[in-house]
């Protein structure tokens, strides 16, 4: 199924962003798969966490619900429907307000070269270009909002390897 979807997106001209799209839809659009046993298997469900783990920190709180945010864009930006950008947006900013908090309060430092001021400067260009991206999806801008799609992914490298350290080498054999 998703090769004819493929040929179908291709053979319309859709740029990469929209083919992603349609293929992270295909992947994991929320239906129900059937199991080995011809049973519904049923929506998924988070586990839930023991209750001594660990609880993630306001900035990890924060990135969780922009891995969200961002899953909506791209899918928003490939089907064309724009409008559920500006809420997820506006949860987000939210979560920005207790993560300055923690900042102001001492409660969060950045784990690796905890520079308090490069972190805000950081963050501060990363959310205007989250303004960016709701100002194109106000507007109803497909293109301009693919392209504030790219600046805000643009924008997570340099504060990842800044303040988390370079990725992990992959591991197993290379091409």
């Amino acid at each position: 199924m998703a090769s004819r979807k493929f040929r179908s997106v291709a053979g319309a001209g859709l740029s990469l962003l929209g083919l992603l799209s349609v293929l992270a839809l295909e992947g994991g659009c929320g239906k129900s798969r059937s199991s080995s046993s011809g049973e519904s298997a049923g929506p998924a469900v988070a586990p839930v966490a023991p209750a001594d783990a660990v609880q993630p920190n306001v900035v990890q709180v924060e990135m969780r619900l922009l891995e969200q945010t961002l899953a909506i864009a791209l899918h928003g930006i490939g089907v064309g429907d724009l409008r559920p950008i500006g809420p997820a947006l506006h949860r987000l900013h939210e979560a920005k307000g207790a993560t300055e908090r923690a900042l102001e309060e001492g409660a969060y430092l950045p784990p690796l070269r905890g520079d308090l001021r490069a972190f805000t400067a950081f963050d501060e260009a990363f959310h205007a270009e989250l303004e960016e991206l709701y100002a194109a999806s106000e507007r109803g801008d497909v293109p301009a909002a693919a392209v504030a799609f790219g600046r805000v992914l643009t924008q997570c490298q340099g504060c990842h390897v800044t303040f988390r350290g370079p990725p992990a080498p992959a591991t197993g054999s290379s091409p």
